[in-house]
């Protein structure tokens, strides 16, 4: 007790320390409870949670089941609008037939793809099929009219002569048939459209037919196609005349070289890559304009991706003669006995008038013979352009072309 009376302090501040200690103790496991039983309901919901989303019971609402659906439609009828702009070229026309029988794209495409797949329908070419298909489109006296402009419509874009079979064949490739032909016929087709080429210029600066064939095939002139090229040739020949009619479109001079890369590189199960390397000559806007015109030819239901261009201009003809003007009048102008400066053609020069030359005068009648003993910005041809008058350039150009082929018809015979 003694102790204790001596130490009344130490006493009190250590009751003080346990009793705050024992609160804090207590608010510790107050706190500790609640985190642990917090953690045990997370960890409920989470197992419930999992076992909903694994359960067959989690559905959406109605409200949002119309407007996912709704929106998958919308999104599969711009996926189908975009892909038709891919190695489509007959498309306009063939909408504008549908809208004149009062159909749609699509409706016109589904009905046919139903009329193709019908198994009771066995031959499946062309020549059979699109007779019957007009026939079940309705009223003749409607259907033939649309068909009919149809036709005129195509053949303005194509040198084939669109009669008879030929008009059901590209009809039938509108709606979505791969083309076929026997041996003899492509052989007779390849030759008339290589014949029509040449004969209508729609080569740039080609002059011979043999250089058509070069540019395109070559290797059939004598003999027919064997029959697993044909598929080839009725492929390409449209894409040929597109690339043709492009060119002579831009007003290039000259197409020097042309050759085909690939026999088409397919992407997936849909789409179909052509690739093509050309050699041009022509004014620079020339040459601006065949790029720009390949670049705008999705407007017509065609893509090309202009992958490579290299210019190379034509001044050196131009320099070499502004370079002997230079020397020249640095001879001419200079005073008797003192050698003319010898200006370096490359690297740092002496400070020097910044005009070009006088040109050769002899084919100006008007102007004086001899103005040699003037200043230059006295004689009459002062400030003409020197270098840069020819704008003539030789192109390089690399490019591709792509085709959707995903909603093709699988061929049965």
């Amino acid at each position: 007790m003694n102790f204790i009376r001596k130490n009344i302090i130490f006493f009190i501040v250590c009751s003080l320390t346990a009793l705050a200690s024992l609160y804090l103790i207590y608010l510790d496991l107050a706190k500790h409870s609640l985190i642990s039983k917090a953690n045990t309901e997370t960890e409920e919901s989470r197992q419930k949670a999992d076992k909903a989303y694994k359960g067959k019971g989690n559905r959406p609402v109605e409200p949002n089941v119309k407007m996912i659906a709704s929106d998958t439609e919308v999104v599969k009828q711009r996926t189908a609008a975009l892909q038709r702009i891919f190695g489509k070229p007959y498309r306009k026309a063939l909408i504008a037939f549908a809208r004149e029988i009062g159909m749609t794209e699509d409706d016109l495409l589904n009905k046919f793809r139903d009329f193709y797949e019908n198994d009771e329908q066995k031959d499946k070419s062309a020549e059979v099929l699109i007779p019957l298909f007009k026939k079940s489109l309705g009223d003749p006296q409607k259907i033939e009219p649309a068909f009919n402009r149809f036709i005129e419509t195509v053949q303005k874009n194509t040198v084939e002569l669109l009669r008879g079979q030929a008009a059901l064949d590209i009809f039938a490739v509108a709606l979505g048939m791969p083309r076929t032909m026997n041996s003899s016929s492509c052989h007779v087709l390849l030759a008339t459209m290589q014949r029509s080429f040449f004969d209508r210029r729609n080569i740039p600066g080609v002059l011979n037919i043999q250089t058509v064939r070069d540019f395109t095939y070559n290797e059939y002139v004598q003999t027919p196609p064997p029959l697993s090229k044909i598929s080839d040739i009725l492929t390409m020949m449209p894409i040929f005349e597109d690339i043709f009619y492009r060119m002579r479109l831009s007003k290039i001079s000259n197409v020097e070289s042309f050759t085909r890369l690939n026999e088409g590189v397919s992407h997936s199960d849909k789409y179909k890559k052509y690739s093509f390397k050309t050699k041009v000559t022509g004014d620079i806007d020339s040459i601006r304009k065949l790029i720009n015109t390949l670049h705008e030819a999705y407007k017509d239901n065609q893509v090309y991706v202009v992958t490579w261009v290299s210019l190379i201009s034509h001044t050196d003809p131009e320099i070499a003669h502004a370079r002997t003007l230079i020397m020249g009048n640095a001879s001419a102008t200079s005073q008797p006995g003192v050698n003319p400066p010898n200006y370096p053609m490359t690297g740092p020069q002496p400070e020097r008038p910044n005009y070009p030359p006088p040109r050769p005068m002899g084919n100006q009648p008007n102007a004086p013979q001899n103005e040699s003993h003037l200043p230059l910005e006295e004689r009459s041809d002062y400030g003409a352009v020197i270098i840069g008058r020819n704008r003539h350039v030789t192109a390089d150009l690399e490019f591709d072309y792509y085709m959707f082929v995903g909603d093709q018809l699988k061929t049965t015979n």
